[in-house]
């Protein structure tokens, strides 16, 4: 997967992943943990507008320009139309950074059914997130896969050359990485069978939620058994619960037999 990641709800959430250059969202202290790795970033996902996603975006853009690495390559910024926290910060980048910034800087404003190309074929696909902000979205990257027709195994490589793809392959879309950003549980069909969904479980008791804005665990594993997803990856916990009671506090959950993680909240956490 290769993804290096930060989460700690309240404080600073962000995941750097690293085959597609991207990176989601962009909480406090980004740029002082990637350090150089922030010159490999091309693309930045922001799925809302609250602090704890957003706050390292003005540093991140500043380090970019003033620290060694390739201070000419640009960057791209996606984030949800309508967010009115972000159009703020875009505003204050300008006035504070305008003049500064002499590498390539675009924002692109998108919804829900919007694809922005990737690397090599591959798409992010953008949801809806189930959140108390406007236009919260979640992330899925997305690639096209083929395979030899089931019928055609075995044949000649003589044979094969005579016919066309659309002859001898079936096509079909792999999800590959999804990003619940801050949101209920939504529709399963989001995260059908995703290799790796990093989903928000905020809270590790429901007797601990007040309000339906955040995940519960159980809530995110009976997600992810109807999803079939591959590896579940946890994140955005709450400080509320201490580190060293988290694998308790999970192994108290019905999870279905997946594969799951969990990011440690307040350390970065790297995941191959």
């Amino acid at each position: 997967m290769n993804i290096k990641a930060f989460s700690k709800a309240l404080y600073s959430s962000w995941y750097f992943y690293s085959p597609d250059r991207i990176l989601l969202d962009c909480g406090e202290g980004c740029s002082i943990f990637l350090k150089q790795e922030i010159f490999a970033i091309e693309k930045i996902f922001l799925s809302h507008g609250h602090m704890d996603h957003i706050a390292g975006l003005l540093p991140f853009l500043c380090l970019r320009q003033s620290t060694k690495g390739d201070t000419q390559k640009g960057i791209e910024i996606y984030y949800p139309e309508g967010d009115r926290s972000i159009e703020i910060l875009k505003e204050t980048v300008s006035q504070m950074l305008g003049k500064f910034i002499r590498y390539p800087l675009s924002w692109t404003a998108i919804n829900p059914g919007d694809e922005i190309e990737l690397k090599k074929g591959r798409v992010m696909r953008v949801y809806q997130a189930d959140h108390s902000i406007e236009n919260p979205l979640i992330f899925v990257i997305e690639e096209k896969r083929r395979s030899l027709k089931e019928e055609l195994k075995g044949t000649s490589g003589k044979q094969l050359a005579k016919l066309s793809d659309n002859e001898k392959f079936d096509y079909r879309t792999a999800k590959i990485l999804a990003y619940s950003g801050d949101s209920m549980p939504v529709d399963p069909e989001v995260y059908k069978e995703v290799h790796t969904l990093i989903h928000e479980c905020t809270f590790l008791q429901l007797k601990d939620r007040k309000y339906p804005i955040h995940s519960e665990i159980q809530e995110v594993f009976d997600l992810a058994k109807s999803a079939n997803v591959q590896n579940l990856i946890l994140c955005h916990i709450s400080p509320r619960y201490p580190n060293s009671k988290i694998r308790d506090l999970i192994e108290k959950t019905k999870t279905h037999g997946i594969n799951y993680s969990w990011i440690i909240p307040g350390k970065v956490n790297e995941i191959e």
